[in-house]
């Protein structure tokens, strides 16, 4: 990626997932699993950034949040989950937020 290990600030990288099927141990239904990441290191929650970006990202055909976000529709459609059309929900290590672009 050309990232610069001597910069004193880097790009923030997300690695996104499947969600597993069973959602939240609260029993809430996710569109991703984000693994948000700066400086090398895993953040805790979505920064707001991220997540708007990612809530564009699953909006635009061919991206992989949107494959990931049809996938996890075609288990339980945004409407099952509560959603309001336009919304995602993501899942990180700090809990669950849902976004919209």
């Amino acid at each position: 990626m050309g990232l610069n290990p001597k910069a004193k600030a880097q790009r923030k990288i997300a690695i996104l997932g499947v969600p597993s099927h069973k959602g939240t141990p609260d029993g809430i239904q996710v569109d991703i699993d984000v693994q948000p990441l700066s400086m090398g290191v895993l953040h805790r929650t979505v920064r707001t950034k991220v997540g708007l970006c990612l809530g564009v990202a699953a909006g635009t055909k061919g991206t992989i949040a949107q494959r990931l976000v049809a996938e996890a529709h075609s288990k339980a459609p945004a409407s099952e989950q509560g959603l309001e059309p336009g919304f995602v929900r993501l899942r990180h290590p700090g809990g669950v937020v849902d976004v919209g672009a």
